[in-house]
Parts: structure tokens; C-alpha cells; sequence
């Protein structure tokens, strides 16, 4: 949810396109993914909107924790997404 919260706050009350996409990935031993993934198989989630945009100095910091670029009361968004998905053995 915080993946979409984030994307929704970045169309803003303009109207916009969050678009969800999966698909299959496997790493294999040879893969570069392999340096912080565990060999098996996987699905790839990609969450994209066309809001605003970040960024680069932004985009440097985006899983800093307490970082944002929000009002007071957010921050943790990315920071934890990373967290939960590392927790189940996978990568941002």
C-alpha cells in the first residue's frame, strides 16, 4: 500500500495513471541479482505513475529513513516497503 499511497500523492488532485505491472524472474548463480538475492524464482513487481517525478538528489535518498519530501507525518513509505520485501528474501 505505501508504494501506491506514494504514487498517488505524486499525481496529486490532478488525475493520473498508476500503473501495476508483474512477471516472472528467475536468478540464477550467474545473475547480477544473485549478489543479493537467493538462486530461485521470482515475481518482479513495477509500480509507476506519471506524477511529478524525483529528482536525482531526491532519488539518492528515497530509502533514507525519515526522509521525504511530504508533509510532517510521512517519511516511512519506501523505507519500509524495502524492509517487508527484504524480510521475504527479495530486493528492491
Amino acid at each position: 500500500m505505501n508504494l501506491f499511497y506514494n504514487a498517488s500523492e505524486a499525481i496529486g488532485d490532478r488525475g493520473g495513471v498508476i500503473r501495476v505491472a508483474t512477471r516472472p524472474v528467475t536468478v540464477d548463480p550467474d545473475s547480477s541479482l544473485a549478489n543479493s538475492m537467493r538462486v530461485g524464482d521470482y515475481v518482479e513487481l513495477e509500480v509507476s505513475d506519471n506524477g511529478r517525478g524525483m529528482t536525482p538528489e531526491v532519488q539518492a535518498r528515497i530509502f533514507d529513513p525519515h526522509f521525504t519530501t511530504k508533509v510532517t507525518g510521512h517519511g516511512h513509505g519506501l523505507v519500509v516497503v524495502k524492509r517487508i520485501v527484504e524480510r521475504h528474501h527479495g530486493a528492491m
